[in-house]
């Protein structure tokens, strides 16, 4: 790879990405990288130190969806078994999982601060997943259900 910056290629940088794959780095970490350096060279045009952008009509590495695992009916039923009790801290673990497992939340929606302040005109809990974009959270039988006292 060349060290001056009006001699790399696009070739090169390709070669830099693969090499980035093949030493283990997620498609992701690739994928922010290539996005990050566009803006670079974007920058170096601008200021004259190179003609034209290496990275001209590259296209962004694709990233493979990977979601995460989902609990079965009967692993979600062991957690919400382990979760029954008349004390406190067990009718708070059970509000906690039913509500996690009925509306789709993340766990840092749930443990966010304005949570418990941030409710939509029903009064009930609404998520804040991008700035100025709020949604009521889903209701269902288990987060809807009263617990016996």
């Amino acid at each position: 790879m060349p060290r001056a910056l009006g001699a790399i290629r696009r070739e090169h940088l390709e070669a830099f990405f693969v090499a980035l794959g093949e030493l283990g780095n997620a498609p992701a970490t690739i994928s922010i990288l290539f996005r990050a350096l566009r803006p670079f060279w974007r920058w170096l045009v601008e200021e004259d130190e190179i003609e034209r952008t290496p990275m001209q009509r590259m296209r962004a590495p694709s990233v493979p969806l990977n979601p995460p695992p989902v609990l079965s009916d009967e692993q979600s039923a062991l957690l919400l078994a382990a979760c029954l009790g008349t004390d406190l801290i067990a009718r708070r673990d059970l509000a906690m999982l039913s509500l996690l497992l009925d509306t789709g939340i993340r766990r840092g929606e749930l443990a966010a601060p304005g949570w418990a302040t941030s409710t939509s005109a029903s009064g009930w809990p609404s998520s804040r997943r991008r700035p100025r974009r709020a949604g009521a959270a889903a209701r269902s039988s288990t987060a809807t259900r009263r617990p016996r006292r």
